[in-house]
């Protein structure tokens, strides 16, 4: 798309759309006024013309035939004339112009109005005509009201009653030009209204669209600013700085991933190459290669599992990992993870308290839950010191089941705990008691839990404990919370921890 191309295209419809009005209103307003003019000038013609048969019969004598008080009636034909407009003149029976408004003389007085149209008013008691009437005029131009005067029953001439086309047309002229310059000023400020408002459609696309621009170069830290502005377009550059934003962080996110990837692949790899160059070409003695061959197959465990983890991240962000919500008790699971642990629990004389599995049914995907619950379980043991505390508890608040897995020890520092669920990340702590894990497992733990509709929260107290809460919807099925009922969690249970909590012996 062009760099402007939807302010000029605006423009160009609303322009096409104001002119399409404006003329389609102003052939309306012509006829309408031309309609009116023709009309308007009708009755004009038609007052002047009874004003003149009433000045004019009364100056006419009936006695003698002659108008006695010719000069007063005249007087009244231009008067007439004066406030209408309108050219008035009296015609005798001969069609002969015996008085005219026009002052300086009749033009008319040299012409007779035609037989024809005199037997037409005399027929009809008037007539309008538009036209030359007959060759008494000199040209067309000329509407012309005829009305025939009597005396009695016997007629004594006519009153025509003229108006000329160029009065019309002045008329006309004069209400085209009003018209034209009320358009003229509404086309000027709707001009100007559809260039701002335009403006303000097209600038904010525009900015995006140079903003998105920039994205495409990977730079993710500018933004829309569109202050004031509750409408479509200011929700939508909402919504354009908040995907921004989420850009920036993933792109933030992926070059720590990458960064973190690099250096977990590199060490171990540099270590693995060190160790095995140093055996072929003799460094490392012979009496002490089997110690560092059990390091090199370490290193490349720790490969193996760094592998595995990433393509398990892989297939559950690109949905490849099918989620089956079942009813569950999460205590099965628990003691399973808990029983599977045992020696490491032993071997640092952990204590495991709290334990009161009373069956509790969450909406889960058993799998899932089991891996989920082994990564909380493994990562307490791993930073629970010797004869540390290791608290299992399972509760319901407001229609969802709680999974609290707290250990005693160092505890993480509050700044950290709120990048504790991110790839790769380790505390300076953990980096030095954990040397085999890669930082992903508390990622698989929220991001498996998110799947199934769940939160995890982390708290620590700094130097006192570690505290993961997983929440979980509850279960409402109790058919499958009878049969669950019947497990053999009771069993397992007595049969790998004593009832005091430590691990049976």
């Amino acid at each position: 798309m062009k760099h402007g191309s939807i302010f000029k295209r605006y423009i160009k419809i609303y322009s096409a759309m104001l002119l399409s009005c404006t003329a389609i209103l102003g052939i309306i307003m012509m006829l309408f006024t031309v309609k009116y003019v023709r009309q308007d000038k009708m009755e004009i013609l038609s007052v002047a013309s009874d004003r003149a048969i009433e000045a004019t019969i009364g100056g006419f004598d009936a006695d003698s035939g002659e108008y006695i008080l010719q000069t007063d009636v005249e007087k009244s034909y231009e008067m007439i004339s004066e406030t209408t407009d309108v050219t008035v003149f009296f015609v005798n029976t001969d069609g002969n112009v015996v008085i005219c408004s026009e002052k300086g003389g009749c033009v008319h007085s040299s012409d007779t109005v035609p037989q024809k149209i005199r037997s037409e008013i005399d027929e009809n008691g008037q007539i309008i005509e538009f036209g030359s009437m007959n060759g008494f005029y000199d040209n067309g131009g000329h509407y012309t009201c005829g009305t025939v005067v009597k005396d009695g029953e016997s007629i004594v001439g006519y009153v025509l009653a003229e108006l000329t086309l160029t009065q019309i047309i002045g008329l006309f002229l004069r209400s085209v030009r009003t018209f034209l310059i009320a358009v003229l000023i509404m086309l000027t400020v709707s001009s100007f209204i559809i260039y701002r408002m335009t403006k303000k459609l097209s600038d904010p696309i525009e900015e995006m669209s140079k903003t998105a621009e920039s994205f495409s170069q990977g730079n993710f830290g500018n933004r829309v600013s569109l202050p004031n502005r509750d409408d479509e377009i200011g929700r939508l550059a909402d919504n354009f700085n908040r995907m921004a934003d989420s850009l920036e962080s993933l792109e933030s996110t992926r070059r720590s991933f990458v960064a973190n990837v690099s250096h977990e692949l590199r060490t171990p790899m540099t270590t693995i190459g060190g160790y095995i160059d140093g055996i072929r070409d003799g460094t490392i003695p012979l009496d002490e290669q089997g110690k560092y061959l059990e390091i090199v197959s370490n290193e490349i465990k720790r490969l193996s599992r760094l592998t595995t983890s990433l393509l398990g991240i892989a297939r559950m962000e690109a949905g490849e990992q099918e989620v089956k919500l079942e009813n569950q008790n999460v205590w099965d699971i628990i003691i399973n993870v808990m029983l599977s642990a045992e020696r490491r629990i032993s071997g640092k004389n952990i204590e495991v308290s709290d334990m009161d599995p009373e069956p509790c049914f969450a909406l889960c995907d058993g799998d899932m839950l089991h891996q989920v619950i082994y990564n909380l379980i493994d990562n307490a043991i791993k930073f629970t010191p010797e004869y540390g505390t290791l608290t299992v508890r399972v509760y319901e608040v407001a229609g969802r089941v709680n999974i609290s897995i707290r250990n005693s020890g160092e505890g993480v520092d509050a700044e950290e705990l709120n990048r504790i669920f991110d790839r790769f990340y380790k505390t300076d702590k953990s980096r030095s008691a954990d040397r085999v894990g890669v930082g992903l497992g508390l990622y698989i733990v929220k991001t498996l839990t998110g799947r199934m509709n769940g939160t995890i929260t982390a708290d620590s107290v700094k130097g006192e404990y570690t505290q993961f809460t997983l929440s979980l919807q509850k279960s409402t099925d109790k058919k499958d919370s009878e049969k669950s009922r019947n497990a053999s969690w009771r069993d397992k249970l007595t049969r790998g921890f004593r009832k005091d909590g430590r691990p049976g012996k």
